[in-house]
Order: C-alpha cells, then sequence, then structure tokens
C-alpha cells in the first residue's frame, strides 16, 4: 500500500471514530456536526431516532472495523443497528480557500481536504452534502 493511500485510510478511520464523540445533532433540527477530522452528516431518517439510539449509532459507526478487503481507502461501511442497516460513506472535497469547489484533488492533503462522513439508512438515496 502506498505512502498515499495508507495517508487517506487514516484520515478516514480518525474521522469515522470521531463520529462516536457523543456529539448529537446540532441544535434547531441540524444534521451535521465537525471537527478538525471532519464533518459528519447524518440522513433525515438518522436524525429522526431519538437521541439515545442516535448516539447508540454514532457510537457503533466509530468502532466499525470490518472493511472490505478491496476497500482500501475505508470509505464505505455498513452497519447493522437495532435491526436495520445504515450505511456510510466519505465525501472528498476541495477546499482551496475555505470554501468546497468540486472533488478534492488530494485526499491525503487534510489542508486542502474537507472530509465528510454521510450516514444514512440503507433506505436513503445517495446524499449530496
Amino acid at each position: 500500500m502506498s505512502k498515499t493511500l495508507k495517508r487517506i485510510r487514516q484520515l478516514n478511520d480518525e474521522l469515522r471514530e470521531f463520529a462516536g464523540c457523543g456529539v448529537d445533532c446540532v441544535p434547531n433540527g441540524g444534521n451535521a456536526f465537525s471537527s478538525d477530522p471532519g464533518m459528519v452528516y447524518m440522513s433525515r431518517i438518522v436524525c429522526g431516532l431519538d437521541s439515545q439510539d442516535r448516539l447508540s449509532l454514532l457510537n457503533t459507526v466509530s468502532k466499525f472495523d470490518n472493511f472490505k478487503e478491496d476497500d482500501e481507502e475505508h470509505d464505505f461501511f455498513s452497519v447493522y443497528f437495532k435491526e436495520q442497516i445504515y450505511h456510510g460513506s466519505i465525501i472528498y472535497l476541495d477546499m482551496p480557500n475555505d470554501t468546497p469547489v468540486g472533488p478534492s484533488i488530494d485526499p491525503s492533503d487534510p489542508e486542502i481536504t474537507l472530509r465528510i462522513l454521510v450516514i444514512r439508512h440503507r433506505t436513503e438515496n445517495s446524499l449530496h452534502v
């Protein structure tokens, strides 16, 4: 595995682990929270869970480590929670001047890349952030 790929995997793992830090949905019905590792974006169904279940799901996501062999970047996964399937995927946005302008040109560089972990129920379409 290349040094670049290892770095992308490390950054993605850090963001996924950050999801379990205990931060609940932001005030006023928001659906995202962020910190140094990046942003965690929760779908409508995920935000609709009661707060205890939502935090338990985020904790489950943060501890996930059963990636498929071909997922070298650790950027997609599925977890089972209360007999339901939830998907997690990481999006990389280019942030040359602290403003997202499109897909990242170098996901291994956190100085120019905003990572967004999207957590959604299996019945929800992919989200565009």
